[in-house]
């Protein structure tokens, strides 16, 4: 008897435990909670709440997730000349901070919009954010509403005109 309790209590646990994940994590889809990220000391994603903010993870060693932060700075400049609508983030996940600064003026990406997180910080991106494949895709482009939720996934530079 008492092992049937006990079997009951561990499936109960891994139940609760398992809704109460799903519930403060829901994941990286559209009308979901953009998980909180830590740009710089001073900084983070929820500072932009009530503006579009589109949000580009990149990595200095991949130019193919650098062209697409860089293609969509400009449609969002292009969207809203004056930043008041929409702000660009780009977060870079690259490990040297030699590298960044230099591929920032490189790229000719406007260094006040691109944040490197510490190392601690990043480690929580990359989790939080699903972006375990080295951004090979361009999965790490989302366009967050003014609320917090996502409102797109890899936006263009189409959907971002039509805001």
């Amino acid at each position: 008897m008492t092992k049937i309790y006990l079997t009951l209590a561990a499936v109960l646990l891994v139940v609760l435990t398992s809704s109460t994940s799903a519930h403060t994590n829901p994941g990286i889809v559209v009308g979901g909670v953009a998980p909180e990220i830590s740009l710089s000391e001073t900084r983070s994603l929820s500072d932009f709440r009530g503006s579009y903010v589109l949000l580009s993870f990149w990595n200095a060693e991949n130019a193919e997730s650098r062209l697409a932060t860089r293609n969509l700075q400009v449609a969002a400049r292009n969207a809203d000349p004056e930043g008041k609508r929409i702000a660009v983030i780009g977060v870079n996940v690259s490990d040297s901070r030699a590298i960044f600064d230099g591929i920032v003026t490189l790229d000719g990406l406007e260094r006040a919009q691109h944040f490197r997180p510490d190392i601690k910080a990043a480690t929580e991106t990359i989790r939080n954010y699903h972006l375990t494949d080295g951004l090979r895709t361009l999965t790490g482009t989302m366009l967050v509403a003014p609320d917090g939720t996502i409102a797109a996934l890899n936006p263009t530079a189409e959907t971002i005109a039509a805001l």
